[in-house]
């Protein structure tokens, strides 16, 4: 039972205290089924079949860690009091638990800060005591914002592919995995990239391939901003277009920096009055850390990035040409959209929506390009 009133860690362990192991009998497809063609000759979807079929053939048991640490706030914790254990946990979400129903009822996101944001906009003394003094549950109902009726949940045994289709048909990016009540794991677009590179896959071809040949990436109708842009805008651009990130380039369209959702999250830690919801985006940006932002070209190999994205704390990467000029964007979304465009079976389904990937970005760091 979730009855903490702030946060609950869980071990998954079995019955003699060993970290529980999965008992499907599936083992790993060869991923160089294709590799006696020539490279050149080989479809998108011949490039991409093998790995999925590691996804539909593993299931949700062999991608988790031995032992898992997942949040769980109470619906009645204080507002300030989840955020700051998100903080000092250095997580994005957490699952909600409601003692009155007994059951996990959703997820606490910056995307539900966002929503307050912009519903109490002028009014920053009502933000400030919602903040301060009022319960997620509160603030869960007075938000506008729209919520599935139950938790979307997968089961251990189900496949990774399984976790993959139910993240795109849901448009949602953390999917609880629960067997008997208990919750042992949130699966994301990142836990199941992680898992790919993690078995020996970087011999198969697709990893040799750009980014430009594959055609991974978002490069038309990319949302950007200014500096001098206010704070609300592009909150507002956040809810509406439902992105998680937004670059930020110069007047001559030159990239300088990435504002994301979680980044809003700096503007109501402190004790001010003022949330610095007018303010310009280049007097927010002083509010938080020093981040990186990464960013490559069309001309990198789907190896390279992939990599890089599964072994930072990142979600995405800016790409841009020569001169730093923005040309598009490429997500960990786009990454298993692409699979799922390709895949034979689901080939009808529409595209991945990325509606809202919250960075941990806690880091100290400065722009770097991809090597």
């Amino acid at each position: 039972m979730y009855h903490s009133t702030l946060a609950k860690d869980i071990m998954m362990e079995g019955e003699d205290g060993e970290p529980m192991r999965s008992t499907s009998k599936n083992t790993n497809p060869q991923i160089n089924k294709y590799t006696a063609q020539s490279n050149e000759n080989l479809t998108n979807k011949q490039l991409v079949a093998p790995l999925i079929d590691l996804l539909k053939s593993n299931s949700n048991f062999e991608a988790m860690p031995g032992s898992s640490k997942v949040i769980v706030f109470d619906l009645d914790i204080r507002v300030q009091d989840a955020f700051e254990v998100a903080k000092e946990n250095d997580i994005s979400f957490a699952c909600l638990w409601d003692n009155a129903s007994g059951k996990l009822v959703g997820m606490l996101t910056v995307t539900d800060l966002i929503a307050i944001l912009l519903h109490y906009k002028d009014e920053t003394s009502k933000i400030k005591d919602l903040f301060m003094n009022h319960t997620v549950r509160k603030w869960r109902e007075l938000s506008e914002r729209e919520r599935k009726e139950n938790l979307i949940s997968i089961h251990p045994e189900q496949s990774l592919w399984d976790s993959v289709m139910v993240l795109k048909k849901n448009k949602i990016h953390r999917l609880p995995i629960i067997s008997e009540e208990n919750l042992l794991h949130v699966a994301t677009h990142a836990h199941l990239l992680s898992y790919l590179c993690s078995q020996r896959i970087e011999e198969h071809p697709i990893f040799n391939k750009t980014l430009e040949s594959l055609g991974i990436g978002t490069y038309e109708s990319v949302y950007k901003v200014t500096k001098k842009v206010s704070v609300h805008e592009v909150m507002k651009i956040f809810s509406e277009k439902n992105i998680s990130a937004i670059p930020v380039v110069d007047e001559n369209d030159v990239f300088e920096d990435v504002y994301s959702r979680y980044d809003v999250v700096y503007l109501v830690r402190d004790d001010s009055d003022d949330f610095l919801l007018n303010a310009s985006l280049e007097d927010a940006l002083k509010t938080r850390p020093k981040k990186t932002a990464y960013i490559c070209n069309k001309n990198e190999t789907f190896g390279a990035v992939v990599n890089h994205l599964a072994h930072s704390r990142i979600h995405r990467l800016v790409v841009v040409d020569e001169n730093r000029k923005l040309l598009g964007i490429l997500s960990i979304s786009d990454i298993f959209s692409f699979f799922v465009q390709h895949d034979e079976e689901d080939s009808s389904d529409e595209d991945v929506e990325d509606v809202g990937e919250d960075d941990d970005l806690f880091k100290d760091q400065t722009d770097v390009m991809l090597q």
